[in-house]
């Protein structure tokens, strides 16, 4: 699956992913249920997950859309399992608001700091304004979830092999990873995933291991494999 420049990490992460075992959606929800922290929020809006469940507006984004994940690795000639895998990885996913996720789509990620010229409102409370789309389509990924958006993503294209990055994008999320670091949840979300289903994100730095997020970021040779071919 992964290029042979990819180091062990990756290949351990492989071997325990998607082989045979469906990964249902509910699994993030379970998560919310174990953990009903208040600093728990939707990727975009920043809604309280426990708002967002009581008013049935609780829904799942899929970083890396679903629709491209399938294309994408069936063209490549992959197996059944492997989409499958890919499509319901819990690394790939965020809570999020239903209506804006319907609005997202499957748009592309801006990474330009372009301006927004269409925005969203929604009839509750949330921390975060700053999303929605630029004058390209392009969707506006709010300052505080940035670094969760680029280490999904730069963890799915190693996973599953996916070799669409251009180079200044792939520069873009790297610096996302870096300057905006995992909040708690996503740390005991990324470790709750490993204790349920054995893989884990290891662009979110563990309690154990902290420094090897960043030595994997530095990782030009790691980062190139992903580069659009």
């Amino acid at each position: 699956m992964t290029s042979s420049k990819s180091p062990v990490v990756f290949s351990k992460i492989i071997s325990t992913t998607h082989n045979g075992a469906v990964i249902k959606s509910r699994v993030l929800l379970g998560f919310f249920d174990d953990d009903t922290d208040d600093y728990i929020h939707a990727v975009y809006a920043g809604v309280n997950i426990d708002t967002l469940q009581r008013k049935k507006k609780y829904s799942i984004e899929h970083i890396i859309p679903k629709s491209f994940l399938k294309s994408y690795l069936s063209n490549n000639n992959n197996n059944e399992e492997i989409i499958k895998g890919s499509t319901t990885n819990p690394l790939n996913f965020a809570a999020c608001h239903r209506n804006i996720n319907s609005a997202r789509r499957n748009w592309p990620f801006d990474v330009e700091d372009d301006r927004i010229v269409r925005s969203y409102t929604i009839n509750m409370e949330g921390i975060y304004s700053d999303f929605g789309f630029d004058d390209e389509n392009e969707w506006v990924v709010p300052i505080r979830s940035q670094g969760d958006i680029a280490r999904s993503i730069l963890y799915m294209c190693l996973i599953y092999d996916i070799n669409e990055l251009y180079g200044e994008h792939l520069n873009i999320y790297r610096r996302w990873a870096k300057v905006d670091p995992p909040n708690i949840w996503e740390l005991k979300y990324n470790e709750w995933v490993h204790q349920k289903l054995g893989i884990r994100n290891p662009f979110v730095a563990d309690y154990n291991n902290p420094v090897q997020a960043f030595q994997l970021l530095d990782d030009n040779e790691l980062m190139d494999s992903i580069l659009l071919s």
